[in-house]
This record gives structure tokens, C-alpha cells and sequence, in this order.
């Protein structure tokens, strides 16, 4: 129970942070702009910080009621982070394709 809860932690985290950075722009996130917010990221630098803390240091991880991620419940997160930005990014490329055929 503590792993599924830190996992779910970490991906609510995740989940939000692509959702911020995917947002930032209606073309793609894979460009040169995605590195031209440096307090963003340095936020979500601290951000990574602060949960791994909160997972690995024991007397942290026994307030918060966390358990040690293994690899294996690490992957949850990072999967359902990446099948949001997929989501995010195909979200768009349909919207960009429509707006092109309609001519707007």
C-alpha cells in the first residue's frame, strides 16, 4: 500500500508537469522553446527533489507514510506520464491537421 501510494504521488506529479509543458504551446513540445523557460523547469528540477526525498529518506518517507519505490513501481508513473503526453501531442497534431483543412 505505502509503494502504491508514493507511485501514485509520483505520477500525479508527473501527469501535471507534462500537462504544464505540453500546454506552453499549440505546435509540439519537441522544439527549442520547451528550454526557453528556465524557472520552469529549475521548478520541476525541485520538484523531482523534493519527491525523491520524500520517498528515499526514511525519516521523511515514515511521516508521509511513503514506502521506497522499486524499479518496477517506478515504471507506473513514468508510463502514465508518457501515455499523457502522447495524449497531449496527438491532441494537438489533430487539431493543427483540422485547422489546416478549414482553412483558419
Amino acid at each position: 500500500l505505502a509503494q502504491a501510494q508514493a507511485a501514485t504521488y509520483l505520477g500525479i506529479l508527473l501527469s501535471q508537469y507534462v500537462n504544464i509543458f505540453s500546454i506552453r504551446t499549440e505546435r509540439t513540445l519537441f522544439t527549442r522553446y520547451f528550454w526557453k523557460n528556465r524557472q520552469l523547469l529549475f521548478a520541476f528540477l525541485i520538484s523531482l527533489a523534493m519527491v525523491a526525498a520524500v520517498l528515499y529518506v526514511p525519516m521523511i518517507s515514515v511521516w508521509f507514510g511513503f514506502g521506497q519505490l522499486t524499479p518496477a513501481f517506478l515504471l507506473y508513473p513514468v508510463i502514465g506520464a508518457l501515455v499523457s503526453l502522447g495524449w497531449q501531442e496527438s491532441r494537438k497534431w489533430f487539431l493543427i491537421i483540422r485547422k489546416q483543412e478549414t482553412g483558419n
